[in-house]
């Protein structure tokens, strides 16, 4: 794509689709014009030489000089520049929309070769929506490129898009790269369509999202990996529009509601319960809320992989953290589980959760290694902080499983800096499992007299 062929009216130019030897000219006329273009050019080319050595042709050099002579040749060099102008009617290229070689036809801008004629083909082609230039940022213009670029789907990268516009004959062209980044920023301002990136593999949520008011910063460099399109239809399917992002403590209380009246049910399941009361919710977005109401030891995961057996194995608290759920698994209240027989370890004999536990954990970060170092000897059984908020946008979150107090200790630093970079904001959160606490311990005690203040 993006190939021009200017042609002259003193070419043949067979014609592919026909038979062979079809002429798209049936006449004479490209030897007509080769044939006069060649006696303007005959007598121009004369005319130079006699100018360069007029004695080698037995002239005077001062008949030159006379007006007639100027005159004459300077008619002469006109002439040739016009019939060369008008010469070139035809110009070929795929069409957008089919991507079959058509020919266009020229008017000629008589004796003004060159730059004119640039201007005209550029012309023609805007009009013809052959070429998209900085102007072609309408709503009906962007929803129809919207047309083109979600024909195979609902999102595509930008590297695809760029791929298709150089590469693909049924797509129009491009007046300059630049061009394509103006489009991309439009079709996001007027609402056509989204602009995201992927940057975290563990997260569902994309790192970077752009739509209507919120604006891709100028600063934003296009060119670079993962950025792709999405039309609005998906991005909120996926729950990724603000207005339609359901809060994470409505999701969870309404997956406890529907786990306190059944005892038991399949996950899938619960997806579906959660979507008749809040509307449509994505998966990804109820499993976390179930993640989170087991770390709070107020649920069990029984793995589809053990629920035939007499007493399946249950994930707790304790194991919560990295444990990813299936839509085949099963949730389990403590009650359920407690009455079938299944719970025969003793809940944890301190846990901190949610943003509560974020309160009471967080301002001791600083002191981590300290406390540690000074003789505590807990063994974090897990430690999960989500969404700590990072300086110039964006979040932390950190996982920690089976930590010794010789580990903890080393990890001193670690907690420093994460207490000097980070702050707790509305969307952080803290879950914290110790199954046996010493209430003697200097971490333990620093947690009850922090749990104290509150």
């Amino acid at each position: 794509n993006g190939l021009f062929l200017l042609v002259p009216d003193t070419v043949r130019v067979v014609d592919p689709t026909e038979q062979k030897g079809q002429l798209y000219f049936a006449d004479d006329r490209p030897e007509q014009e080769l044939n006069q273009l060649l006696e303007i050019a005959r007598q121009v080319k004369a005319m130079r030489m006699l100018r360069e050595n007029p004695l080698n042709w037995g002239v005077k050099p001062q008949r030159l000089d006379e007006d007639e002579f100027k005159q004459r040749q300077s008619e002469r060099e006109n002439a040739l520049a016009t019939a060369v102008a008008r010469a070139y009617t035809s110009l070929y290229f795929p069409a957008a929309g089919t991507g079959k070689v058509i020919r266009k036809e020229l008017r000629s801008a008589g004796g003004e070769g060159g730059a004119p004629i640039i201007q005209e083909i550029r012309r023609l082609l805007v009009e013809d929506r052959e070429l998209l230039t900085s102007a072609d940022t309408g709503q009906s213009d962007l929803v129809n490129l919207s047309h083109l670029f979600f024909a195979k789907g609902d999102f595509v990268s930008l590297k695809a898009l760029r791929t298709n516009f150089a590469t693909l004959r049924h797509w129009p062209v491009l007046e300059s790269p630049a061009v394509f980044d103006q489009l991309v920023r439009a079709g996001v301002q007027k609402k056509v369509w989204c602009v995201f990136r992927m940057d975290d593999a563990e997260s569902p949520r994309p790192t970077e999202f752009y739509f209507g008011e919120q604006e891709i910063p100028m600063a934003a460099n296009l060119s670079a990996e993962g950025y792709s399109l999405m039309t609005p239809q998906g991005a909120k399917q996926r729950g990724w529009m603000d207005a339609d992002r359901v809060d994470p403590a409505k999701v969870r209380d309404v997956v406890y509601t529907v786990l306190a009246d059944s005892g038991m049910l399949i996950v899938s399941d619960v997806v579906a319960r959660v979507n008749e009361k809040l509307g449509e919710t994505p998966a990804e977005v109820v499993e976390e809320a179930a993640i989170d109401l087991v770390k709070q030891g107020r649920l069990y995961i029984s793995r589809a992989t053990s629920a035939a057996a007499e007493k399946p194995d249950l994930i707790g608290s304790a194991d919560a953290a990295l444990y990813v759920p299936a839509l085949t698994d099963a949730l389990v209240t403590p009650a359920e589980a407690a009455q079938r027989g299944w719970i025969t370890e003793k809940a944890p004999s301190l846990t901190l959760t949610g943003r509560a536990g974020a309160d009471k954990l967080i301002p001791l970060f600083h002191q981590l290694g300290s406390i540690y170092n000074r003789g505590a000897r807990t063994r974090i059984d897990t430690l999960d902080v989500t969404d700590l908020v990072l300086p110039h946008g964006g979040y932390l979150r950190f996982q920690l499983s089976d930590v010794t107090p010789e580990s903890m200790k080393a990890l001193g630093e670690l907690f420093e800096v994460l207490a000097a970079v980070t702050k707790q904001g509305d969307r952080t959160e803290a879950f914290l499992v110790v199954k046996d606490p010493d209430d003697n311990c200097p971490f333990v005690k620093a947690l009850r007299d922090n749990k104290d203040q509150q």
